[in-house]
């Protein structure tokens, strides 16, 4: 019998590396369908998180306004009805603010008016939405009082955000 030459060590490591190549091949490919999976869900969930993020940035403005808020009730709407030079005193009812989210509540007044010009009516809307904060009319009845003379009575609901504590 003939001693193991070098050249013969070469050649079995050689198919020892050939079989650990062809061993690793076939553990890859039995692994692929659960790699696949995994990197589909990662790819699903960036997708997400890179949605989200497009959405904060659209509302980064309203974000840093809200937070320009300053703190406190908002304005009295008496006081912007009379600032709206409007005739008159309306019937102010304020409602329970309802707390949010953190630091903030939503207010809600009915405002009634008396018998008055149209025109007073709009002003004091449009006073109430450029204030900061701002109120917002989500509701506005009017009811003609002397058709064509322009004269009305009116039921506004407006509502806004306070600023109730740090946020």
């Amino acid at each position: 019998m003939t001693r193991p030459s070098f050249l013969d060590a070469v050649r079995l490591a050689a198919v020892g590396l050939v079989l650990a190549g062809l061993l690793a091949c076939a553990w890859s490919a039995a692994r692929t369908p659960d790699r696949r999976r995994i990197l589909a869900a990662k790819i699903g969930d960036l997708e997400d998180v890179e949605r989200e993020a497009e959405r904060v940035e659209r509302f980064a403005p309203l974000w840093a306004a809200l937070e320009a808020t300053p703190k406190g009730p908002l304005p009295a709407p008496a006081r912007i009805w009379a600032a709206a030079d409007a005739p008159g005193a309306p019937e102010v009812t304020m409602r329970d603010p309802v707390p949010l989210k953190e630091g903030w509540a939503a207010r809600r007044a009915e405002v009634v008016t008396g018998e008055l010009p149209a025109a007073s009516i709009f002003r004091f809307v449009e006073a109430c939405e450029s204030n900061r904060p701002p109120w917002r009319a989500v509701e506005l009845q009017l009811e003609a009082v002397d058709p064509g003379g322009g004269r009305v009575r009116a039921r506004i609901l407006l509502e806004g955000l306070e600023r109730t504590g740090a946020s």
